[in-house]
């Protein structure tokens, strides 16, 4: 019971860390889309 409990506790880790840097990289995708829409006005 041991490991597999280990095992859930890194699962869980890894799509924590994956859904904190997709949020990352889509507010930064969205700032970079902002500003190319200001630039071309």
């Amino acid at each position: 019971l041991g490991s597999i409990v280990i095992k859930w506790g890194s699962f869980l880790g890894a799509v924590i860390n994956f859904v904190i840097i997709a949020l990352v990289v889509f507010m930064i995708a969205k700032m970079v889309l902002k500003e190319e829409k200001v630039g071309k006005k």
